[in-house]
């Protein structure tokens, strides 16, 4: 991929980056526009993609992890791992 092109999160990757993203932010105690903010994302363009409204980028992922002080390897783990953990249906499976 040259730089300046912009690959996006497909739909069921997108769901569980978004879901691990809103982990982190409640981990650190940190609300949407503070993660804007320090990703130097405007509100609604963070808005927007949290909501699926449009695509979440690779790039948007890079940003989004480095604000929340992790690397993206690591923010997509956890979402691994949080998909692993969850029920065919979405819901956490029992042990």
């Amino acid at each position: 991929m040259g730089r300046g092109e912009r690959q996006a999160v497909g739909p069921l990757g997108r769901g569980m980056v978004v879901a691990a993203l809103r982990v982190a932010m409640a981990r650190r105690n940190m609300d949407q526009a503070t993660l804007a903010a320090r990703s130097g994302m405007s509100a609604a363009y963070l808005s927007r993609r949290l909501s699926a409204q449009y695509v979440l980028t690779l790039h948007d992922v890079e940003r989004l992890a480095d604000a929340l002080g992790m690397t993206p390897e690591r923010l997509i783990a956890e979402a691994v791992a949080e998909a692993a953990m969850m029920g065919d249906d979405g819901s956490p499976q029992k042990s």
